[in-house]
C-alpha cells in the first residue's frame, strides 16, 4: 500500500494523468481575513526594514568604536614616546629612497670604497697620460 502522506492527487478521467491539487487557496476567505492579511504583510515589511536600519546603525556604532580606539592607541603612543616623530609616507619614502649613485653617499658599504679607491687610481693614471702628452707637445713645438 502507497502512501500519499502530504501528496493530494486529483485524477482526470480524459487523459489519465495525474495532477496535484492544490490545499491552499488563491482567495481569501472573507474580507476581514484580507485586510488582517495586509495588516500583517505590511507589518512584516515595516519590521524587516527597520531591522535592516538598525543593522546598519549598529554597524556604523562598531566603525566609530574602532575608529576612537585606534585613536586612543595613538594618543598613548605619542605620550609614551613624546621625543618621537611619527613620519609621513612622503617621508618615509624619502628616507628609504636610494641616492642616484650610492657610492657617492657618504655613508656607503666596504665595497663602494673598494670602488672609490679604483676611481682615485683611474684618475690618477688619466692625469699622468695628460702630463705626458702635454711634454710630448711641448718637444715636437722645439723641435
Amino acid at each position: 500500500m502507497a502512501s500519499s502522506f502530504g501528496k493530494r492527487v486529483k485524477h482526470t478521467a480524459n487523459r489519465g494523468q495525474k495532477i496535484k491539487e492544490h490545499i491552499y487557496s488563491n482567495k481569501f476567505l472573507s474580507q476581514m481575513h484580507e485586510r488582517h492579511f495586509q495588516i500583517v504583510q505590511n507589518r512584516r515589511l515595516l519590521m524587516e526594514r527597520k531591522m535592516r536600519d538598525m543593522y546598519m546603525s549598529l554597524m556604523e556604532s562598531r566603525m566609530e568604536a574602532l575608529y576612537r580606539g585606534e585613536q586612543a592607541i595613538m594618543m598613548n603612543l605619542t605620550s609614551a614616546f613624546p621625543e618621537r616623530k611619527f613620519m609621513t609616507q612622503e617621508e618615509f619614502q624619502a628616507y628609504v629612497a636610494w641616492p642616484a649613485d650610492p657610492t657617492q653617499d657618504g655613508g656607503g658599504a666596504g665595497a663602494s670604497s673598494v670602488a672609490t679607491v679604483e676611481e682615485d687610481e683611474e684618475e690618477e693614471e688619466e692625469d699622468e697620460d695628460e702630463e705626458e702628452d702635454e711634454e710630448d707637445d711641448s718637444d715636437d713645438s722645439r723641435g
